[in-house]
């Protein structure tokens, strides 16, 4: 199945934090994030009548022939989605009832296998129709009694990051339903990306934080997402400084599975890796700098496209800190600091969503992308 990669810039605050001036050259600035995590939620509505206005009640007789409005919707509660669904009609006799007997089935539906797809995007808070009759067939016999029960589910799945073949007889591909428990509330909320940049200035004494756009708001994301953000970095201390950086969160559950890589704007990578191997909490050594040199840095966060439903509507803080140290300064002890070439330290923000088996998610089983 066809692999879509997509990039999701972050949105933020404006706003400036000046560290304390140190009696050496140790400086501090502090950026704190908000990360939240997001669903894939369905909801069914059947209806008895062709206005809505009165929903769907059992009925005692039903005759051959006779045409029953059951006007049957999914209404979207979360990411925006792909459906599909089945619906089947069983006698307590045993007699057959073909497929047949159901209409209004959309004209963007594809029927494969035990399933009928929407072709389109479901948007957030939108509904679509699944069918809206129920007709017993003609020749039903109507000798004695019989029991007619009418089956209908449906599942979702994120539309981003996922791209369906309709051509082929399975369009999901091998998809695994993983069913959620708990209840929770339809508010979703959605955001638009831009794109983010953060200055961390180094001047005197003083190293100032000034996130234009960097990593303060996201909007939801879902497994497959890559963010991105830029860092610039301006030595205007007079001195050559050493810059480090360090990761606080409360959630480190987020970060358990995402990669972190930050490039320069040639292409060389400084620091590759999980942020969770890369000692969260800890100082990392980001770069050299200069007197007056200047240097762009671009932050990539990737979250696999086979996160489960552990990962689901979490919400944590993230706190951000840049240290800049000069050359004749040592990092104060117990506050250790990593160097690396390879592996670096982490960044910000995790996010999920699957999709749903009406109030569960639909887990995306395909391989871990590896940056390249």
């Amino acid at each position: 199945m066809k692999k879509r990669k997509r990039r999701i810039i972050a949105v933020l605050l404006c706003w400036m934090l000046c560290g304390t001036t140190a009696s050496g050259a140790v400086q501090e600035g502090e950026v704190t994030t908000t990360i939240r995590s997001g669903e894939v939620r369905i909801r069914m509505h059947r209806y008895g009548d062709e206005k809505k206005e009165k929903g769907w009640e059992d009925l005692e007789h039903i005759l051959p022939g006779q045409k029953i409005t059951m006007i049957t919707e999914i209404e979207n509660l979360g990411e925006n989605c792909l459906i599909r669904y089945q619906m089947t009609a069983e006698a307590k006799s045993n007699r057959e009832i073909p497929i047949s007997s159901f209409s209004g089935i959309p004209g963007n539906c594809v029927r494969k296998g035990e399933y009928f797809y929407h072709t389109d995007v479901v948007k957030h808070g939108e509904t679509v129709r699944l069918f809206t009759a129920f007709t017993l067939p003609e020749t039903w016999e109507q000798g004695g009694e019989d029991e007619i029960r009418i089956h209908v589910a449906a599942d979702a799945i994120q539309s981003r990051n996922f791209t369906p073949d309709f051509t082929s007889e399975h369009p999901w591909g091998d998809q695994v339903i993983q069913k959620v428990s708990g209840k929770t509330g339809d508010q979703l909320r959605i955001l638009t990306p831009r794109k983010g940049t953060c200055r961390v200035v180094l001047e005197g004494d003083d190293i100032i934080t000034v996130p234009d756009t960097f990593f303060a708001e996201f909007g939801t994301l879902v497994p497959g997402d890559v963010i991105q953000g830029e860092l610039q970095i301006d030595n205007r201390s007079g001195r050559p400084e050493d810059v480090y950086w360090k990761l606080e969160t409360e959630e480190e559950l987020l970060l358990e599975q995402a990669e972190l890589w930050v490039e320069k704007e040639d292409g060389t990578v400084l620091c590759q890796g999980s942020p969770s191997e890369q000692s969260l909490g800890q100082f990392a050594f980001l770069e050299t700098y200069e007197q007056n040199e200047k240097e762009n840095l671009i932050f990539f966060l990737r979250f696999p496209e086979d996160m489960d439903n552990t990962y689901r509507l979490r919400e944590s803080t993230l706190t951000w800190t840049f240290r800049a140290v000069s050359e004749d300064t040592t990092v104060p002890a117990g506050q250790e600091s990593v160097k690396t070439g390879e592996n670096s330290h982490v960044i910000l923000y995790g996010c999920m969503a699957g999709g749903a088996l009406l109030t569960g998610i639909l887990l995306i089983k395909r391989r871990r992308r590896r940056h390249g």
